[in-house]
Parts: structure tokens; C-alpha cells; sequence
């Protein structure tokens, strides 16, 4: 893989085509091979070398978060699409055998 890395040592994207090399020194970036085949965001690089980047506590915590509160919603979705279907069934609106 290829990754393209700003001045900063910031990934900015996996290239898979053809580089422009002029186009990337005018910007201040620079390209990394590496055999690593991993998404930008899960890399990082330090001194120059690229390495698989490991999640901090906090973004842990914030994606246990995002996924407690996914499986809330999607229980709070169930019971109310399954309320709203008892009413219409009770009020004549729809069929029970559809």
C-alpha cells in the first residue's frame, strides 16, 4: 500500500493509482509503501515509519458509548413501531395477518 503523509506526518489518504510526485512535493506531502493494509485511520506515523495505531481509553469508552446508545435506540424504535402496530390493528386501520 501507499499512503500519502502532509508535512506534519498526518495520512491523508491510501493511493492506489499513479503518483504525481511534483504535485505532492509542492504541498509539502510525501508517499509511505508499507505492506500494512490498513484504513488512514487506523494508522499512524512517527519519524517517518508507519504503524498500526492503537485506540486510546476514551475512544473505547466513546465507541461503547455510540454502541450502547445504537442498541437503545434500536429497542426504543422495536417497541414503539410494535405499540403504533397494535393501535392500527385495534382500530380497524390494517390487517393482523400481513
Amino acid at each position: 500500500m501507499r499512503y500519502i503523509v502532509n508535512k506534519n506526518e498526518v495520512l491523508i489518504k491510501v493511493e492506489h493509482g499513479p503518483i504525481d510526485e511534483k504535485a505532492l512535493k509542492k504541498r509539502g506531502e510525501f508517499v509511505i509503501e508499507s505492506e500494512l493494509n490498513v484504513p488512514v485511520g487506523g494508522l499512524q506515523i512517527k519519524g517517518g515509519k508507519l504503524s498500526i495505531r492503537k485506540e486510546t481509553q476514551e475512544e473505547l469508552d466513546a465507541e461503547r458509548g455510540r454502541k450502547e446508545l445504537a442498541a437503545r435506540e434500536k429497542l426504543i424504535f422495536e417497541r414503539m413501531h410494535k405499540i403504533a402496530e397494535d393501535q392500527l390493528i385495534e382500530e380497524g386501520i390494517i390487517r393482523e395477518d400481513l
